[in-house]
């Protein structure tokens, strides 16, 4: 999910505000080595879909290479977006 974009590129890295990745097998590289990355680019908010343990890894406020918080949401529940003002979805 992008704002307008913002610098160069064809997805300029300041104009991502939530980035989603679903994981079946990936899962502990995308909360680990994807998640240090994002955060290093300073994306403000991550989600991780976890098909095989049915929720959603949800992390925010990068700071260095991690993210300071984050809570798991079950699937069928709801999940706000902590960054992107109105989003709600209804897994």
């Amino acid at each position: 999910m992008t704002s307008e974009p913002e610098g160069e590129g064809l997805i300029p890295l300041a104009s991502v505000a939530l980035v989603v990745e679903v994981a079946d097998t990936t899962l502990d590289h995308d909360l680990g080595v994807k998640a240090q990355l994002y955060a290093r680019a300073g994306i403000p908010e991550y989600w991780v879909a976890d098909v095989v343990g049915k929720v959603i890894h949800q992390l925010w406020a990068p700071e260095g290479g991690a993210y300071a918080q984050r809570r798991e949401v079950a699937f069928g529940a709801r999940i706000e977006a902590v960054t992107v003002a109105g989003l709600l979805i209804v897994t």
